[in-house]
């Protein structure tokens, strides 16, 4: 098994017209397959392609309140060469 972290950005200008970048952080979870493979090639700013589920878990914090916490179950995990075109596949 493997986790790993994946952030994906928007950008987009604001109210005032100011540019700016909205960067969301997803946790994946993936097992050696035959669509999940070559997990020890990720590196810290590698570029991936991953299919998978979401999981969700509720718990309770230190601090007594409810979160949730995210993680993707990937069902597939593709490492892309930085000047790869991805065609997606669904």
């Amino acid at each position: 098994m493997s986790k790993f972290s994946v952030a994906t950005s928007r950008a987009y200008r604001d109210k005032d017209g100011v540019a700016q970048i909205d960067t969301t952080w997803h946790n994946i979870v993936a097992w050696e397959s035959d669509k999940v493979h070559d997990l020890e090639k990720i590196t810290s700013g590698s570029k991936v392609y991953v299919v998978g589920r979401l999981h969700t878990q509720k718990y309770v914090a230190a601090d007594g309140l409810e979160k949730t916490y995210y993680e993707v179950i990937a069902s597939k995990v593709k490492l892309i060469d930085s000047d790869e075109t991805l065609q997606y596949e669904f």
